[in-house]
């Protein structure tokens, strides 16, 4: 039976996979170089250390204890989404645990971030499956007919999401973009990567980074006494 409360709308367009495999080459923390907006709060946690994805955002509004938006959304998820979920505030439930996760694996999804509380996360990590959240709670969340959306703009740890922006995670945190900045900041990752590479192998070297990067010298800046 539908609920009057719950508002769903039709899935967003698929980035393709091959541009998503691109995006995942660049770190969080290279845009973060060049880029000052996109970037979610830094309080989100990642349940897998050393994993880096890329995927199509799916956004999920869910109220208090309710679950069922997260439920819906699962019924659609495509390989290469990325569910995103604005709990409004609400950090006291859980808002999925393992057996979503596993669901949402099976399904294609790439990664969850949920602006909340996740149970099971010894369970999930095992499982292989990219988390972002605020940390546990024991207490889940359930199906209460509270309403809430599926793909309209969400609001997401200080992010505006549109579905089908794009949305790269990694150790260092979660920036979501518009598709159509997608092939800027993959260029752009790219080339400040491929420089940083090269400064370490030169550093390793034993080269002074000042002399390297021309950055201030200690000398130039001494205050005569």
């Amino acid at each position: 039976m539908s609920d009057p409360l719950l508002i769903v709308r039709s899935m967003p367009a698929s980035i393709g996979l091959d541009r998503l495999a691109h995006l995942a080459e660049v770190e969080t923390a290279t845009v973060g170089h060049f880029r000052l907006h996109g970037f979610m709060d830094t309080r989100l946690l990642a349940n897998q250390r050393g994993r880096r994805v890329a995927g199509t955002a799916v956004t999920v509004q869910t109220r208090g204890l309710d679950s069922t938006p997260i439920l819906v959304a699962l019924d659609a998820i495509r390989p290469g989404d990325f569910l995103i979920i604005d709990r409004c505030g609400e950090h006291r439930h859980a808002a999925l645990g393992a057996v979503m996760c596993t669901a949402l694996k099976q399904a294609g999804a790439v990664g969850v971030v949920v602006d909340g509380r996740a149970c099971d996360l010894g369970d999930i990590e095992r499982l292989g499956m990219p988390l972002w959240s605020l940390g546990p709670s024991p207490v889940l969340g359930r199906r209460s007919g509270l309403g809430g959306a599926v793909n309209i703009p969400v609001s997401c740890s200080g992010v505006t999401v549109q579905p089908g922006d794009a949305v790269l995670a990694d150790d260092s945190g979660v920036l979501v973009l518009p598709p159509d900045e997608i092939d800027g900041v993959i260029a752009e990752g790219v080339r400040r990567q491929t420089r940083e590479a090269e400064v370490m192998a030169r550093l390793a070297a034993g080269e002074r980074l000042t002399d390297i990067s021309g950055l201030p010298r200690y000398a130039d800046h001494l205050s005569a006494s």
